[in-house]
Order: structure tokens, then sequence, then C-alpha cells
């Protein structure tokens, strides 16, 4: 069984030979990074490249990419934060687009699985915002190429109870989404 380890313990911290020579010292070989910059530039094509050679100098894969949370690790507590979900329909398409940026990343450096959450903020989760959650999924799947799967992760919200994520994941092709 191979296990993976977070970038996400890390966040605040850019990723550099200081933390990814832990992976392999610890028995880690792939990590799920956090598309969080400057913690890791997705968007940044020189930056992201010097962390994926760095990843592989080391032995390190890439499990799986979390998508962006919020548009900079050193500001999210005054920041918007991204939502696939949200009525603002401006605000769910710079949302959409943050997420498939990282998705275009993740499939440009060997594919794999790009993990998302259903909703920030939790309210209201019926019917507006389970609309646009599926719109954006939608969106998602027409914008990032094939070699990368959605994985929606189920969270302590009301919208990401096991249930809902898995009535989800139902909803599209196995080999597109899952859990």
């Amino acid at each position: 069984m191979e296990f993976s380890l977070s970038t996400h313990l890390f966040v605040f911290r850019e990723l550099d030979e200081s933390i990814v020579s832990l992976f392999p010292k610890f028995g880690f070989s792939s990590a799920e990074l956090w598309a969080m910059p400057p913690h890791f530039p997705y968007g940044d094509p020189v930056a992201s490249g010097e962390i994926a050679s760095l990843l592989a100098a080391h032995g390190v894969t890439v499990a799986s990419l979390h998508a962006p949370l919020y548009p900079d690790v050193r500001s999210y507590r005054k920041d918007r934060w991204y939502s696939l979900s949200t009525e603002d329909e401006s605000h769910r398409r710079l949302s959409v687009e943050s997420a498939a940026a990282a998705g275009r990343w993740l499939a440009g450096n060997g594919g794999g699985t790009l993990v998302l959450h259903t909703s920030f903020p939790a309210e209201n989760w019926y019917p507006e915002r389970w609309g646009a959650f599926l719109g954006s999924m939608n969106d998602l799947l027409a914008e990032i190429p094939e070699n990368v799967r959605i994985a929606v992760e189920n969270t302590h919200l009301p919208s990401g109870r096991v249930e809902i994520v898995m009535d989800i994941a139902d909803r599209y092709p196995e080999d597109r989404v899952g859990v």
C-alpha cells in the first residue's frame, strides 16, 4: 500500500528543498499538492515547473492536486474564497477558472486526481448552490483534459456529507469523477 502526504501541512511555506526532501526521508513517495499560491503557484509555469522538477529529483510523484480554495495563502483570511457553488456568476466563473488552471497544470504533468470541495460558504446549499456546483462540474469537465479525474471530497459541511458527494459523483462518468 502506498501513502501520500499532503503538502497542506506546509501550506504557509513555499515548496522548496527543505520540505520536498522530507517526503522520501519519512517514507512518502507521493504527495497531494495544495494549489494555493505562493505555496504551490500552479498558475506560474516557471515556478510550478521548478517544483515539479524538485519533486521528481526526490522521487516524489503527485498523487493528487487539491484545487485552490483562495487566491493566496498569505491573505486567505481577508480574501474572498473561491466557490464552485456561489450564486454570484462572475465569482463562480473565477472559481472555475482557478480550478481549471490547476487541472491543466496537472494534465500537463502526467495527469491524475484534482480534488474539489463542494461549497463555501455552507448555507443555502439547495437548490441554488447545488445547481451552481453542478454547473461548475460541467464547466470543469469541459475545460480540463481527460487525463485528469475529479475527486469530490467529503467535508464537515452539509454539502460535503458522504451521500451528497456520492450523488454528485454518480452523475458523471466514473473515469472522470469520483470521491
